[in-house]
Formats: C-alpha cells, sequence, structure tokens
C-alpha cells in the first residue's frame, strides 16, 4: 500500500482555484489519490495533472520492470530479487527473466497512470487501438480510489460508443464513483449496472443529470442500482 507517485520536469502556468492567480512551475506530477493541495477535489486534481505530458503517460502503457536498467548492475538484481520476495541472504542471486510478480507489479504501475484524469484525456484524442490499451490498464487497477467523470466538460468529446467501453473497464477496486450528465442512453446505463455488480469496495455511487431514456427506463435503471 502507501503512496505512488510520478514527476517529470515541465515548465507551465499553474492557476489556483482560490486566488485565481498564476504559478510557474517547473515540475508537474500524477500522485495516486492526489496530492494534499487537492484536498480530495477530483476537479482539481484534473487541472494539476492535466499539464502532463501525454507522451510520456503513453509510454508508460510498455512499462516492464523485469527489463529495466540501472546505472549499477548490482541495484538492478537486489530490486527484482525483491519484488519476487526473495531474502536478503539471497538478494544477490541472479533473478529470473520472467515471474508473476513482475507482471502484477507492471500492471499495477500502468493502472495508476491509467487511472489519472490526464491519461484518459490524452487518450480521448488518441485512436481507438491507444484508447483500448489505456483502458486495459484501468482495468487492472489495484487501489480503493475515488473516480470523477464529467461528461459534459472534462470528458464531453467522448462518443457513447467510448463512454460505454470506459464504464465496462472501471476498475472493481474504486470506492467511490461520480458520474455527471451521462446521457448516452441504455447501453452506457447498462455497462455502468453491470460493473457496478462486479465492483468489490464500492461505498457510494452519485449520478448527477444523467438520463437513460423515458420515465420508465430511468425507473427500472435505477432499480436495478439500488
Amino acid at each position: 500500500k502507501g503512496i505512488w507517485a510520478v514527476y517529470t520536469a515541465k515548465k507551465h502556468s499553474h492557476k489556483s482555484y482560490y486566488e485565481g492567480t498564476k504559478q510557474e512551475r517547473e515540475s508537474v506530477g500524477i500522485i495516486s489519490g492526489g496530492s494534499t493541495s487537492d484536498e480530495n477535489y477530483a476537479f482539481r486534481t484534473t487541472a494539476r495533472e492535466e499539464h502532463f505530458p501525454y507522451d510520456v503517460i503513453s509510454k508508460a502503457l510498455n512499462i516492464s520492470v523485469e527489463n529495466a536498467e540501472a546505472s549499477v548492475n548490482d541495484d538492478r538484481v537486489h530490486i527484482l530479487n525483491s519484488i519476487i520476495g526473495k531474502s536478503t541472504a539471497d538478494i544477490n542471486d541472479p533473478p529470473p527473466k520472467t515471474h508473476d510478480k513482475y507482471t502484477e507489479l507492471n500492471e499495477a504501475l500502468k493502472s495508476i497512470f491509467a487511472a489519472s484524469q490526464a491519461s484518459l484525456r490524452g487518450a480521448v484524442k488518441d485512436t481507438d487501438e491507444k484508447w483500448m490499451a489505456m483502458l486495459v490498464a484501468l482495468s487492472k487497477g489495484t487501489k480503493k480510489d475515488d473516480m470523477t467523470f464529467n461528461f459534459e466538460s472534462e470528458f464531453s468529446e467522448l462518443t457513447a460508443t467510448r463512454a460505454t467501453q470506459l464504464m465496462s473497464h472501471l476498475p472493481l477496486t474504486i470506492k467511490k464513483l461520480d458520474i455527471y450528465d451521462a446521457n448516452f442512453g441504455s447501453e452506457f446505463m447498462e455497462a455502468l449496472i453491470q460493473q457496478v455488480g462486479r465492483f468489490k469496495n464500492l461505498e457510494t455511487l452519485y449520478l448527477h443529470d444523467t438520463k437513460v431514456g423515458d420515465e420508465k427506463g430511468g425507473q427500472e435503471a435505477g432499480g436495478r442500482l439500488a
């Protein structure tokens, strides 16, 4: 458990939500669960992380810890052996080329990148292949985070098809899900209902200004989500 974060150098202007003033910053980070300055507000996390370069994010979907290099090879050996759970006595053993623990860590790291608003909003503008790759990475998430999707602002460019795909790939461990203005019809709602049934830790689901169809359709969807 704990906090996972990655930073990269990127000069940018960040506008403060409260003061309305701009700050010139030298770097930007993606932090699981948001930074302390975000104060648990998804829109603040989005505003801060939107400056993270999408080309860096897209490369992260190819993370492979077993193929990573280190300036000192002994460090690489120690890291890989630690990942697979070797004891201190065996820390200098030649690490295996493949291991389930490598795969587990690779998927966890990819999912944290994919769960950021910067990643998903960047993927919205990308090809169908890269969009689906991002969603597959997202679906492997294991953190008990909150997720928010506003389909009238941050995700207004999503088609009904992609919005439905997004719902079908939400990580099963999230605790809270907020959805705004998701007027994509019955297929979207069916995907959401199916995924809610699979969630393992969901405590709160908010649907704001979201329509399924006529009154009867809305009542049926509400009954299935209850």
